[in-house]
């Protein structure tokens, strides 16, 4: 693998890191607010939950198609 193939796998590396923290940050907030509040999610929680997940799986696939080309 060349410096620049390396420096991308590791660009995609940290994408899917950084993607993963961040959904597991916000359904454990979404977590913690369901077991500390009788008001339901609302609509944009619901859809910040889905977004966060949405890019982690992204992210994990991008790295996953690098390194079966790679």
């Amino acid at each position: 693998m060349s410096p620049e193939e390396q420096q991308e796998e590791q660009v995609l590396v940290d994408a899917a890191a950084h993607a993963e923290r961040r959904s597991y940050a916000v359904s454990m907030a979404a977590v913690v607010k369901s077991l500390t509040s009788a008001e339901p999610a609302t609509a944009p929680e619901i859809a910040e939950v889905k977004l966060a997940e949405a890019e982690s799986r992204a992210a994990i696939k991008a790295l996953e198609d690098f390194q079966h080309r790679h």
